[in-house]
């Protein structure tokens, strides 16, 4: 059965956390990002509008 899904790996993967990290901090206000790099192959894909008490949600995407 072929799956379009992401392959999954066991164990912890540092960069992957690290790269996750750095797109959660994209969210924050610009001198608080400022410091922080977007990590390489990802792309902000939309931006949710603000709702409720101003909260929001981004879409990434990247390659893997």
């Amino acid at each position: 059965m072929l799956s379009a899904a992401q392959q999954l790996t066991p164990g912890f993967d540092k960069l992957e956390y690290a790269n996750l990290m750095k797109v959660s901090a994209q969210m924050g206000d610009s001198t608080y990002r400022a410091g922080v790099p977007v990590p390489a192959g990802y792309v902000m894909q939309y931006r949710s509008p603000v709702m409720g008490l101003d909260n929001l949600w981004e879409l990434w995407m990247t390659d893997s």
